[in-house]
């Protein structure tokens, strides 16, 4: 019973950190969504062969995350479309750029479109915040995870466990914010927008498998961590009641003794 206590917390300890690991990847790259196009982009920002004095409002995203976005644009250097053998999967006629969100700045009322962009603005800027608070609880839940471990603390264990769990809570509500913000972008667009060019469309990409999978690990983690403070609770509770009866053995697991059982393994 014991090992089977001890290898469950290593368990969580080691499944706590790669969803924490995991989480971290998943914030800070930019393949939350991306594009799978590699026809012309010359439609999209030419009208009567003449190129438009203002871009589309609707960006043509190449692949974006929570803080960062890429973009093409139109390649005024290149003068005719050719297929490549390359096989690169990429417009001939485009360029790429990417620009890091200014979560600072609103969308003027005045601007096309507004309602639908500022819809879209603040709902990735809250998957955006409650993101970082997830990664924050699981972080702390991690530390304390460590200190339990070194130190067999019940009163350790639940608190690591209820921070993982916090932060399990926060990782799914960000998720589910960038989910509402992505169907919200691509099924309630304005009918004055220029259409994306045919066959372009946008998925959901790595990053964003990434966060599922640090989610379930996290939880994981959180609940694990709340079973073995439990466990340990209640075998305390019993021994303690054990040691009280006349006549019993006053055999009590102290906290050095699970120290030992720790070095054995």
């Amino acid at each position: 019973m014991p090992f089977a206590k001890t290898s469950t917390m290593l368990l969580a300890l080691f499944v706590g950190f790669v969803g924490l690991i995991l989480n971290a990847v998943s914030i800070g790259t930019p393949f939350w969504t991306r594009a799978t196009y590699s026809g012309p982009v010359r439609t999209y920002f030419v009208s009567n062969d003449t190129i438009l004095s203002q871009p589309p409002p609707r960006m043509l995203i190449r692949n974006s995350g929570l803080w960062i976005f890429c973009h093409y644009v139109l390649n005024v250097n290149y003068t005719e479309y050719e297929e490549t053998a390359s096989g690169s999967g990429e417009p001939e006629d485009a360029l790429v750029e990417c620009d890091s969100y200014n979560f600072t700045l609103g969308i003027s009322a005045d601007a096309p479109g507004a309602t639908y962009f500022s819809v879209q603005f603040y709902l990735e800027k809250c998957a955006c915040v409650i993101a970082c608070a997830a990664l924050g609880m699981e972080f702390f839940g991690a530390m304390t995870s460590i200190q339990g471990t070194w130190t067999m603390l019940t009163v350790l264990f639940t608190d690591s466990g209820i921070m993982f769990l916090i932060g399990a809570f926060f990782h799914l509500l960000s998720i589910l914010f960038f989910m509402v913000s992505f169907i919200y972008g691509t099924n309630e667009v304005p009918e004055a927008f220029s259409p994306f060019p045919p066959g372009y469309q946008l998925n959901y990409a790595w990053s964003f498998f990434l966060a599922w999978a640090s989610f379930g690990l996290t939880f994981l983690s959180g609940t694990l961590y709340l079973l073995i403070a439990r466990a340990w609770q209640q075998e305390e509770v019993w021994e303690a009641v054990q040691a009280e009866k006349p006549g019993a053995n006053k055999k009590e697991e102290t906290v050095s003794s699970r120290r030992k059982l720790m070095g054995k393994l």
